[in-house]
């Protein structure tokens, strides 16, 4: 799927806030950067295989985190 450079802030935009991880973290752990996100923020382009492991933690990610609006399962008396 090809993505614009603003839709590729967008995706990291909305994994922070729905991830609470702090932005410095997620740049350490993406890209070994503590400046990734805000140099994003501020027109840094990533190159495509950078921009393929970002993209690749982040479903990553959402695929490991419990669905919110997902039934939780009944609890059953002991």
């Amino acid at each position: 799927m090809m993505m614009t450079v603003g839709e590729f802030l967008q995706r990291v935009e909305d994994h922070l806030s729905t991830s609470g991880v702090a932005p410095t973290r997620f740049g350490i752990t993406v890209a070994n950067d503590p400046n990734f996100v805000r140099d994003l923020r501020s027109g840094r382009v990533p190159n495509l295989e950078l921009a393929g492991r970002v993209i690749a933690h982040i479903k990553a990610a959402e695929e490991a985190a419990p669905l919110a609006d997902a039934p939780s399962a009944p609890e059953v008396a002991a």
